[in-house]
C-alpha cells in the first residue's frame, strides 16, 4: 500500500480531482488507463492523502537478466505513454483549469 500527500491546502485540488476520475469507478478499467486504482483517501486538517496498491518490482525480479533494451521494448513504452493523452482528454479538456 502506498500513502501519498496530494494536496495541502489548495494546492493540488486539481490533481486530485483528476486521480478521482481517473482511478476510481468504470474509466477506471479502461485498458488505456494505465492510472492505479484509488483505493481511499485520508484527510488531516487540510492535507489530503490518496491510498493505492503498491505496484512496483525490482526489474531483476521481472525480466530476469535476459532482458536487453530493444527498439521493440521502446516503441511499446512509448506507446504506453501515448495512450494517455487521448483519454486523459476525455477526462479533462484542455483550458479546463
Amino acid at each position: 500500500m502506498v500513502i501519498r500527500v496530494v494536496s495541502i491546502g489548495d494546492g493540488g485540488k486539481k490533481h486530485m480531482e483528476i486521480l478521482r476520475k481517473l482511478s476510481l469507478g468504470a474509466r477506471s478499467l479502461l485498458t488505456e488507463n494505465h492510472i492505479v486504482p484509488l483505493w481511499g483517501e485520508a484527510q488531516f486538517d487540510d492535507i489530503t492523502f490518496s491510498i493505492s496498491p503498491y505496484v512496483a518490482s525490482n526489474m531483476d525480479e521481472c525480466y530476469g537478466f535476459w532482458a536487453q533494451n530493444s527498439v521493440g521494448d521502446i516503441v511499446d513504452m512509448i506507446l504506453q505513454a501515448l495512450e494517455v493523452g487521448p483519454h486523459l482528454y476525455m477526462v479533462v479538456p484542455p483550458g479546463s483549469d
